[in-house]
């Protein structure tokens, strides 16, 4: 099902939690009275419904602490782990948790220990075969099988455990009778392990030759049906041995061959085009032709089951049962389509892409009754499966296939889908959905919309109007002279509400642009001057963002240089039309799109008109027209003079933000322009105009200016020495952390390459690095590594100079226990060989962290760094102690 009910079913799973929490607090106090439960809740859940989410359990006689949302979880773990056997035990209540968990537990390790009995007693018939072998007269085939019973004995010698699966193997495939019953128990012992995988292989060679399986053996293959990797081979002999009566009579194979089996696509391995499962799907295709009610049942149970993971995993079963008989799985159509009903977050594989697979199998076989049976579905279904089944259709006509879809059956489904669109739908994510699933379409297909690009028109006027409806009824409800009309929809709706409507209205005309777009691009000459005629005719003042919108679609959708110099007169008109600065605007977009792609058909008017719209006193036509220029300067730069020049320099201080924005962006283009006088006014207009954001925190688009400033100076090393010492040092200390690390990283790239500025670095460096912190995921990544990296590069000099501020830092680290810029900071001060502040910062730090288990390391490291510091400074003045130096740890 679509997400849009992720948010609810979170709140509410976050709610359940929360109450089975509040149930098992006060059960997990009465078992023992020492034992301290700390409630560490945050968020608004939690404080709105009194809800304990999160919970530390702990206890005053062990250091073992456990934190969780999940309070069970963890309680359960702790008792286990710490209260077994504790001589300190007070039990406050026998109504109390920790009972049941003792009894559980000890439940658990008789059985496991009955196990281990079983297990040595089928040891113990391999060692008396191995005896009775050895008394017996001597043969080659008593050999053969003393040779078999040694080996696989030796599964138990850690020595031969990596060399004896595979010659285990290579005996079951070369000599399979001399295996005895017991040596079949024996191998089963061990398909859990690693080895098991290639044990299962053997045992598989040795039944085939016909050995039975003991209920040990039998019982051990049930375990290993719960391991996605030995599931297939297990299934493999089960179906070998087990009689159509006993087939039937074990469910739980069946079962646990479609709980266990494993789909999931989190890792990118997509649907793979082999059956992963085959022989699980020779076993369910027996079970479907002797006992088809069994069959459907475990299937339609499978296909109820609305956890994810569960969903994922029965949809690849069922895509494999598919791919060996469709007609088994042909009757559950329906019962998959509904699937798309269950919720599913937003997270990792998504099930409901698996059940898209799982039709687009049943398509490849039948599409008639996959079309059928979606036809029914539709309007029984809710919005988000509606849009679920719409992502299916996207699937199936807007992607590439290994298989051809009839045109009957796509002119069929695109019919329907533009249907849904003009009949119109409530829902506006369905209907977001809708036109998504349409614009996809059209890309792979645009010649097989040609019939209804009528109705695609129809529908983006109707849509423009909508908005044009809407912005009336904001105005009215915002229109406080007078009240709301009382038919305005609007009224009762919060801001957000209304934010959200205009939001998908717009988005709604944008996706029918691209629709219209994909179409036209299929077959230009049929819609050229369709379009074009259409535009020509609205007008200007009434329809002018109708007419501004289908400019923009000519101007996305034609390609060819050749359609696009026959649309030039138009393009002049619009640049002229004198009843809307929307049209001129549009107008000036695509011509700015031509000088940059298709410069070889502007003409010599087009460019002086880009040049007398540098003047032009509409706002939007000569932020524009800037812009048009640096494309000449680009495309066509024997067109550019020194009077443009001038005027898009003077416009980098202009009073209007589109205006100076747009010049700025020009610097890297104007810079091969100009002069010398010319570059000293860019430069002054950019300090200044980088001063002004700065000083209204807009530090984005500093990080922009800063940028230009260090292009257009790089060949003028005193006005670079500038910029990087009063703008980008600047930049580098903005308590914006986006900035300063876009800054700092600038500033560190600066400093490698020249080591004049080793001196404004370090400081900006470790002023960075004391309000940051290091990523605690990703260490091998983590951004500040390349800071302290380009320390030890830095001249001994600088170092020096800054060791007071360095200090100072790694204090500050101490106090916050952050070890990993301790260790990086006390590498680096060894570097440079300041033992006397080591010696400091090391005793400081045995005097400011706690001396426990948890952070034992981290002080034999600071020892062993204070040893090394205090053996330096006695080296240094000829009072070296060697026996202190011995007593060392890890030196």
């Amino acid at each position: 099902m679509a997400r849009d009910e992720m948010g609810k079913a979170m709140i509410d799973s976050t709610i359940e939690l929360g109450m089975a929490n509040k149930k098992t607090i006060p059960l997990v106090r009465n078992w023992c009275k020492h034992i301290k439960i700390i409630d560490k809740s945050a968020g608004m859940i939690s404080e709105i419904y009194n809800l304990p989410t999160n919970q530390t359990i702990c206890c005053p006689h062990t250091t073992n602490e456990l934190t969780a949302a999940n309070f069970k979880w963890i309680a359960t773990d702790f008792i286990i782990d710490n209260c077994i056997d504790c001589t300190l035990h007070k039990e406050v209540s026998a109504n109390n948790y920790g009972r049941g968990v003792i009894e559980e537990h000890k439940a658990k390790l008789a059985a496991d220990k009955q196990k281990n009995e079983e297990e040595q007693q089928r040891k113990s018939k391999i060692k008396a075969e191995i005896e009775t072998v050895l008394k017996a007269v001597p043969s080659v085939k008593k050999t053969t099988s003393l040779s078999i019973l040694k080996l696989i004995q030796s599964l138990d010698d850690s020595q031969m455990i990596d060399l004896a699966p595979a010659k285990i193997l290579e005996a079951a495939k070369l000599s399979p009778e001399f295996f005895s019953e017991a040596a079949l128990d024996y191998l089963s012992i061990y398909f859990g392990q690693e080895s098991g995988k290639i044990l299962l292989e053997a045992a598989d060679y040795i039944t085939e030759n016909g050995m039975q399986i003991s209920k040990f053996t039998f019982e051990n293959l049930m375990e290993t049906l719960k391991n996605p990797l030995t599931l297939d081979r297990a299934a493999k002999i089960l179906n070998q041995k087990l009689s159509d009566k006993e087939l039937v009579e074990h469910d739980l194979i069946f079962e646990a061959i479609l709980n266990n089996c494993d789909y999931d696509d989190s890792y990118g391995r997509r649907y793979l085009t082999e059956i992963t499962y085959p022989n699980a799907c020779a076993l369910f295709s027996r079970l479907f032709h002797i006992n088809i009610k069994t069959f459907n049942i475990l299937l339609e149970t499978k296909l109820k089951d609305n956890d994810k993971h569960s969903r994922i995993n029965c949809c690849g079963f069922l895509r494999d049962l598919c791919a060996i008989n469709p007609d088994m799985i042909t009757p559950f159509t329906s019962l998959i389509i509904m699937s798309f009903e269950f919720f599913e977050d937003g997270y990792g594989s998504s099930a409901d892409a698996a059940v898209r697979e799982v039709l687009k199998s049943l398509y490849q076989h039948d599409a008639q009754i996959v079309i059928d049976h979606i036809d029914r579905s539709y309007e029984k279904i809710s919005s988000p499966g509606k849009a679920e089944i719409l992502k299916f259709y996207s699937r199936l006509l807007g992607t590439s296939l290994n298989f051809d879809i009839s045109e009957t059956d796509s002119s069929y489904i695109i019919q329907k889908l533009v249907t849904l669109l003009l009949i119109g739908i409530s829902d506006e994510q369905l209907k977001e959905e809708l036109l998504d699933t349409i614009k996809e379409i059209s890309k792979k297909r645009p010649l097989e919309f040609l019939t209804h690009f009528d109705s695609l028109l129809g529908f983006l006027v109707t849509a423009h109007q909508d908005l044009a409806k809407l912005h009336w009824n904001i105005n009215d409800l915002e229109n406080t002279d007078k009240p709301a009309l009382t038919f305005n929809p609007l009224i009762g709706k919060n801001f957000y509400e209304i934010d959200s409507l205009k939001m998908h209205a717009e988005k709604f005309i944008n996706i029918a642009e691209d629709i219209i777009g994909n179409v036209i691009k299929g077959k230009p000459d049929d819609f050229y001057d369709k379009v074009l005629k259409i535009i020509l005719n609205l007008d200007s003042k009434k329809e002018q963002i109708l007419k501004t919108s289908l400019i923009g679609i000519l101007r996305e959708s034609l390609k060819d240089a050749v359609d696009i110099s026959k649309l030039l007169p138009s393009i002049h008109s619009f640049l002229h039309d004198i009843d809307s600065e929307s049209v001129r605007d549009a107008g000036m977009k695509y011509l700015v799109h031509v000088i940059d792609k298709h410069p070889q058909i502007v003409t010599q008017t087009f460019i002086d008109t880009v040049k007398i719209f540098l003047n032009d006193p509409v706002t939007i036509v000569r932020g524009r027209a800037i812009e048009a220029y640096g494309a000449i300067m680009r495309t066509l730069p024997e067109n550019v003079a020194e009077k443009e020049l001038d005027i898009i320099i003077d416009y980098t201080v202009d009073s209007y933000v589109f205006i100076h924005k747009e010049a700025a962006k020009l610097s890297y283009r104007l810079y091969p322009f100009l002069d010398e006088s010319r570059l000293t006014k860019l430069i002054i207009n950019l300090y200044n105009l980088q001063y002004y954001y700065f000083e209204e925190k807009k530090f984005d688009y500093c990080e922009d200016l800063t940028g230009y400033l260090l292009f257009i100076t790089k060949k003028r090393p005193d006005d670079y020495a500038g910029v990087v010492n009063n703008v980008l040092v600047k930049n580098c200390n903005t308590k914006d952390f986006y900035c300063e690390q876009k800054a700092i990283r600038r500033l560190t790239s600066i400093a490698a390459e020249s080591n004049k500025f080793e001196s404004v670095w370090f400081p900006a460096a470790v002023n960075f690095l004391l309000h940051t912190f290091p990523d605690p995921y990703n260490q091998g990544m983590d951004e500040r590594k390349t800071i302290f990296a380009m320390m030890y590069r830095i001249k001994p000099q600088v170092f020096e100079k800054n060791i007071k501020i360095f200090t100072s830092f790694l204090k500050d680290r101490i106090n916050k226990s952050i070890f990993r810029d301790v260790k990086d900071g006390y590498s680096i001060m060894a570097f440079f060989c300041c033992y006397d502040n080591l010696k400091i910062l090391t005793d400081h730090f045995s005097n400011a962290i706690p001396h426990n288990a948890s952070v034992q390391y981290i002080h034999e490291f600071n020892d062993n760094v204070n040893v090394i510091a205090d053996t330096e400074l006695s080296a240094g003045s000829g009072k070296l102690e060697i026996e202190k130096l011995k007593n060392a740890k890890g030196i």
